[in-house]
């Protein structure tokens, strides 16, 4: 995370930070290759994570400080992409 903010001032979240440092690895070894990451989570969420490896706090957007006030839900789906592409296409 720390890498990241010092090279480009761009505030990953800690699984972000993973996802970073894999692709780049992968990079290094695979110059001819291209890639990307995605990251899981907004780095609000991990506050403390974060002034700790950037110095700097992130701040909280509203719509994240909603989302941890709410309710949480889990819905089991099995290993059957179309059942997962279903669920998804019902939520959107």
């Amino acid at each position: 995370m720390k890498t990241e903010y010092n090279r480009s001032g761009y505030t990953l979240d800690p699984h972000g930070s993973v996802g970073s440092l894999g692709i780049e690895s992968y990079l290094n070894e695979n110059q001819l290759s291209s890639g990307f990451f995605v990251e899981t989570a907004h780095p609000a969420k991990f506050s403390d994570i974060v002034l700790e490896a950037t110095g700097e706090e992130p701040s909280m957007p509203e719509t994240l400080l909603a989302a941890l006030g709410g309710t949480k839900k889990s819905v089991k789906i099995s290993a059957d992409y179309k059942e997962f592409d279903n669920f998804l296409g019902s939520i959107s």
